[in-house]
């Protein structure tokens, strides 16, 4: 996993500036294999970075490490994929440094906003899966 940091850091300063990229999904976890896509959340310097220049850096990725790149924007990422990025990503670049301490704060602070809101629709949609005879999942 460290050589593909250090690519994916590489590839990532020569393209446009970026705030916070942080490695997440299957290579994060170590449950990687062959077929792997590559998924990379970026906060971009330029909150107007164009679809253009991402679908660029997204091929020029993908190309350089010779395996498809699924890039997210965490400036539009909905707040459970903010989430799972903050608690199971691992960081590749933070300009200024302390951009990966204030994101995972910020987003475990809008998470525990909607965490008890989350258990009610997961407990109502047990109920409802387990059907009329309430026979439990």
């Amino acid at each position: 996993m460290q050589a593909l940091i250090a690519t994916v850091t590489q590839l990532l300063k020569a393209g446009p500036p970026l705030r916070l990229a942080v490695l997440f999904g299957s290579h994060a976890s170590g449950r990687a294999h062959p077929k792997s896509d590559v998924d990379i959340a970026i906060l971009p310097a330029d909150a107007t970075l164009s679809l253009g220049h991402e679908l660029a850096l997204a091929a020029e990725l993908s190309r350089s490490l010779g395996r498809e790149v699924d890039l997210v924007r965490i400036d539009r990422a909905s707040t459970l994929l903010r989430w799972e990025i903050a608690r199971h990503g691992v960081l590749v670049l933070a300009e200024p440094v302390w951009e990966w301490v204030r994101f995972r704060a910020n987003t475990a602070s809008e998470h525990a906003d909607i965490a008890e809101s989350l258990d009610r629709a997961a407990e109502l949609l047990r109920r409802r899966l387990a059907g009329p005879a309430g026979r439990r999942i």
